[in-house]
């Protein structure tokens, strides 16, 4: 949607600033990912191929649904493809969702971080978001320098539950 792009948009322009590797991406609707592929970007045709390709994966879908199938994709793949990956789940979504996906995903030694967003599609064109966290300490620095400065004004710290962040977007 609008705002995954946005943020896609921003880490990859972040990404071409500092040198470092294009933004590899996934988009169910492929032709909405032509704007990332624009500036550098590169598309996957499948979310195994782009998860075999990544160490950090951020995720901005609709709902919980959409969510539950990414992950459920994900925990299909080879292990040896997941150890020490990171998903970051921008989705505002049920507590009960981040607690599944974190379930999930732990075993398969994979990391997950729930962060929604707080802000409309201009905030995150301008990089401004409000990113409210919850996972694990190393999890939450390891994504830090994609978030704040370049698709978020601010990274809000709530602790290791991550049900803490998507039940204060739910209720805040």
């Amino acid at each position: 949607g609008s705002m995954g792009q946005a943020m896609a948009l921003n880490l990859q322009a972040h990404l071409s600033r500092i040198n470092a590797p294009s933004l590899q991406f996934y988009n169910r609707t492929e032709a909405r990912g032509q704007p990332v592929q624009a500036i550098g970007g590169v598309q996957h045709s499948s979310i195994p191929e782009l998860i075999t390709n990544v160490d950090i994966c951020f995720v901005a879908v609709t709902d919980d649904t959409a969510v539950r199938s990414i992950i459920d994709t994900i925990t299909t793949l080879d292990p040896d493809h997941l150890r020490q990956k990171l998903i970051v789940d921008t989705t505002t979504v049920h507590p009960d969702t981040s607690t599944w996906a974190q379930q999930r995903l732990t075993e398969c030694e994979v990391s997950y971080v729930a962060s929604p967003v707080f802000g409309a599609t201009p905030t995150a064109q301008e990089g401004k978001l409000l990113f409210v966290v919850a996972g694990a300490e190393e999890a939450v620095q390891r994504v830090e320098p994609y978030i704040v400065g370049v698709m978020g004004r601010k990274m809000m710290r709530l602790g290791s539950d991550v049900t803490r962040s998507t039940l204060l977007k739910c209720t805040g």
